[in-house]
């Protein structure tokens, strides 16, 4: 996995070849930043995991764009970005 900086992962759970589940435990090792998970899935227990390994926000599809926006605010003002 490539180290380049980024400001905000947006994550879905369901990829080919890899889940985003692992795949979000792996960018936690490498970056600092917000990861938004969107997903189809609406269960409690997704959702759980999906913030228990490293997701910041859990929004399920679909949403409308509005929301996905506040969230992206929201959760980049929590992560002040390090200077580049």
């Amino acid at each position: 996995m490539s180290l380049r900086r980024y400001d905000l992962i947006l994550l879905d759970i369901m990829l080919p070849g890899q889940d985003g589940l692992s795949l979000c435990g792996e960018l936690r090792k490498i970056t600092f930043c917000p990861i938004i998970f969107i997903s189809c899935l609406n269960d409690d227990e997704t959702a759980i995991r999906a913030l228990n390994m490293g997701g910041d926000d859990y929004l399920i599809k679909p949403f409308q764009d509005s929301v996905l926006l506040v969230c992206i605010e929201a959760n980049l003002r929590r992560y002040p970005l390090p200077p580049q």
